[in-house]
């Protein structure tokens, strides 16, 4: 697709490029791997968000794909919208109700639990632990140390497998026009709509997408109303007990996951926070 071209910076991990392409008064996305190393998690992106559907979401249509200097590209449907992330602060407290009620709508009330969960979750907790150590050496934290025996040694019995968008962020989801669109699907180890769960728990509860910004009163009211209504959600679940303490072990690892790709100097303090509070929770979940 040719057409004038803007270039954006992504933040995050991955090091892909968004460009914005304006062609017949139309713009479009473009999004391209860092490196070659990438094009293959690009392609199963890619893949994955031309195949998802979830109830009360609208994904990008994806136009054309290739390569560019050796590095994959695909093309999709601009949005002009804002992100859940920068929405929050402006919500009223019954549009939350009405939001986690939307965005929840691909929770699956019943399912069989996936026999084969333990030893997918538990292989990639003993694959995380060889990242850490590889990272810190001898400096891993004990807390963190402590974080990834109790994922491994974790049961796994109540996993649902289902579709998910498997990075479900409030900064992933876009609101235009009364409705939301999702962006940048993440070709997850697993999927599981407690998956997503787990993502919109660590931006509720921890502000993820918010660490670096400017915190306001009413912000941290907004998310906390918002992460008690997604935690009653799953709770009013038939056996929302051990989902929701399945979710937070899931989000336990999400934060673990982190660690061997962050910059610690930045987001070291971070989390160290949300890895010891997630260890109080667990603990005090199981002693209930």
């Amino acid at each position: 697709m040719v057409g004038k071209v803007f270039i954006v910076k992504l933040e995050g991990y991955s090091g892909c490029e968004l460009e914005i392409i304006e062609k017949d008064e139309k713009k479009y996305v473009r999004k391209s791997s860092g490196n070659p190393e990438y094009n293959n998690r690009l392609i199963n992106q890619k893949t994955k968000q031309e195949e998802l559907c979830l109830p009360n979401y609208k994904i990008c249509h994806v136009y054309e794909d290739g390569f560019i200097n050796d590095r994959y590209f695909f093309v999709m449907d601009y949005i002009n919208g804002k992100t859940l992330a920068d929405s929050m602060e402006q919500l009223e407290l019954f549009e939350i109700q009405e939001y986690v009620d939307l965005l929840t709508g691909h929770f699956l009330t019943d399912g069989n639990y996936d026999p084969l969960a333990k030893e997918v979750f538990t292989k990639k907790a003993e694959s995380l632990e060889r990242d850490i150590f590889k990272k810190l050496g001898n400096d891993v934290p004990i807390n963190v140390q402590s974080a990834l025996s109790l994922i491994k040694d974790f049961s796994w019995s109540h996993v649902i497998k289902s579709d998910c968008h498997g990075d479900l962020t409030m900064e992933n989801i876009l609101i235009s026009r009364n409705s939301f669109y999702l962006i940048d699907c993440l070709d997850s180890f697993y999927n599981s709509w407690m998956i997503d769960a787990a993502k919109l728990l660590q931006d509720a509860e921890f502000l993820w997408t918010h660490r670096k910004k400017k915190r306001s009163s009413n912000l941290y009211v907004r998310m906390t109303v918002f992460r008690d209504l997604l935690i009653k959600k799953i709770e009013n679940m038939p056996d929302g007990k051990v989902l929701k303490e399945t979710v937070y072990y899931i989000l336990l690892l999400n934060v673990l996951r982190i660690f061997p790709y962050a910059d610690l100097k930045n987001d070291g303090d971070y989390l160290l926070n949300a890895t010891d509070t997630l260890l109080k929770t667990i603990t005090k979940e199981n002693t209930l």
